[in-house]
């Protein structure tokens, strides 16, 4: 009865009465009974996004196998289920090694009436960490194995497939594939998760389609059952995509809305990932809810999590969580994974005047010789190149972020994806955000000290780019009447860098 009521009417009032009775009983269910049963109980506590109870119930499964000696099938059952938790919690290192485990225990037993299942879970892994070519050949091995199940099983592989061409951005495939699944679910009875989860994606396909009102349909009919089921998970994956819709629609107040909302589900329940979600999407998401204040702890947490790369927009938020920041203006300042430097250990001058040198030269694609000209220029070549090797290997080891800098043929590079620079984000941003990247400039490029000649350069045109945007913004605010406002903004900005010599004589034409 509890496992009928799961599955087709899990808005019924009563869902959680059944449910602690069929808990209760379980103890006294013979043997082959015991894991079908406590998994369905764990696998709905998943579906209301309570993971802690689904991890409680997942280690009582596990004592009661071992207490039951149970069969090979059962351990694989369990094995299956502890795959949905990890990654549900976004553990996916521990989810493959889960699945490894249970296709040992499958191959050596002969017993594969699940690997449909098991491939499924594996694929959520891959789907999530955004490892497509492990998603695709996880689903070319399923998919003769739920041609024989069909139904639900079927529904559910069209599901992930539909998943795994939406992250190709192919819609038109996406779509069919979605489709399909819809369809293969209304046969089986219209199954109210199942629908309601495969219901995010098509939502989300939709509306990038182009069929906003066919996508507003399926976000009111999974609120709805969200609703009546008290699923937190599925309003979570709601109002993620209503507010991608939002913002993509340029509404932005409806958006932050929807926001607060997801996140606050998701800072309560621990919920970090959802049906269909695409990491570019949620990076951007997780950037406007920054710039927002919103919840900025756990969405700090949840990129974390996911390793997410940062997107263009973020260069100007404080608060994205960049595992190595770089301060140049006014000072040379460094940050690991959020702690200073200074308070880790002292960097040698040489290795900071390679790092400087990378910045100066832009960051970006720099030919490795034009590096070790600067900062070797009196070493034979062979001795300069030996100079550059061992210290690029000791900045690496200095900064400890695996893949910070990058060196592919001939020519060094930081990663953008981990590595935050004011003076880069600065020159970035400078057409775009006027305000927020005149806020950037702290003090001249590595404050007043002497700098060599290849990094005065450097000084002397984010200095130029500094007093040209301070006096566009000048132009504006006294277009706008606002003299006073024009003359406080000259003088802040003389004070941030008292060698700006033409912001001097623009002070004294407006006095």
């Amino acid at each position: 009865m509890a496992n009928a009521i799961i599955q087709y009417q899990p808005d019924r009032s009563d869902t959680r009465v059944w449910l602690k009775r069929a808990e209760w009983l379980a103890d006294y269910l013979p043997p082959a009974l015991v894991a079908g049963t406590r998994y369905i109980f764990d696998i709905y506590y998943l579906w209301i996004g309570d993971i802690p109870s689904a991890v409680g119930g997942l280690d009582q499964f596990q004592r009661h196998l071992r207490k039951l000696q149970a069969a090979t099938l059962a351990w694989i059952l369990y094995y299956i289920e502890k795959a949905t938790v990890e990654w549900y919690q976004l553990e996916f290192h521990q989810c493959r090694e889960t699945v490894r485990k249970a296709r040992v225990l499958a191959d050596d037993s002969g017993i594969h009436i699940l690997d449909h299942a098991l491939f499924g879970q594996a694929t959520y892994a891959e789907l999530l960490t955004g490892n497509l070519a492990m998603a695709n050949a996880l689903l070319t091995e399923q998919a003769p194995l739920v041609q024989r199940t069909g139904g639900v099983y079927r529904a559910h592989y069209e599901f992930l497939v539909a998943w795994l061409m939406f992250l190709r951005n192919d819609l038109g495939q996406a779509w069919a594939h979605i489709d399909h699944s819809v369809n293969l679910l209304r046969q089986e009875g219209d199954p109210k998760f199942p629908m309601a989860f495969a219901g995010i994606l098509a939502a989300d396909i939709l509306d990038v389609l182009g069929h906003s009102e066919e996508a507003a349909q399926w976000l009111n009919r999974i609120e709805e059952i969200a609703e009546q089921m008290e699923s937190d998970y599925l309003k979570f994956g709601m109002w993620l995509v209503s507010a991608r819709i939002a913002f993509d629609g340029g509404n932005d107040t409806r958006g932050h809305d929807a926001l607060q909302k997801a996140l606050a589900i998701g800072e309560t329940r621990g919920l970090m990932q959802y049906p269909g979600m695409k990491p570019n999407v949620l990076a951007q998401l997780c950037s406007k809810a920054l710039k927002a204040g919103i919840k900025v702890s756990f969405v700090q947490r949840m990129i974390r999590k996911h390793r997410l790369a940062a997107p263009p927009e973020a260069w100007l938020v404080d608060t994205w969580p960049w595992l190595v920041k770089i301060h140049t203006f006014g000072k040379l300042e460094l940050e690991v994974d959020g702690l200073s430097m200074e308070k880790r250990r002292k960097a040698p001058h040489r290795l900071l005047e390679l790092l400087i040198a990378i910045i100066a030269f832009g960051g970006q694609d720099i030919p490795v010789v034009r590096l070790v000209d600067a900062l070797w220029p009196d070493a034979d070549g062979d001795q300069a190149q030996e100079n550059f090797k061992k210290s690029i290997a000791r900045l690496r080891k200095l900064l400890a972020v695996k893949d910070v800098i990058l060196l592919k043929d001939g020519r060094i590079s930081l990663n953008w994806d981990l590595c935050w620079v004011d003076a880069l984000a600065f020159d970035k941003s400078a057409n775009q955000h006027e305000e927020q990247t005149i806020r950037l400039y702290k003090g001249p490029f590595l404050g007043h000290d002497d700098l060599p000649a290849w990094a005065e350069s450097q000084r002397n045109q984010l200095r130029t780019k500094f007093v040209r945007l301070v006096n566009r913004h000048c132009d504006q605010t006294i277009e706008a009447g606002k003299v006073k406002e024009a003359i406080h903004s000259l003088e802040c900005a003389i004070e941030t860098d008292p060698l700006a010599e033409p912001l001097y004589q623009r002070l004294l034409s407006l006095s």
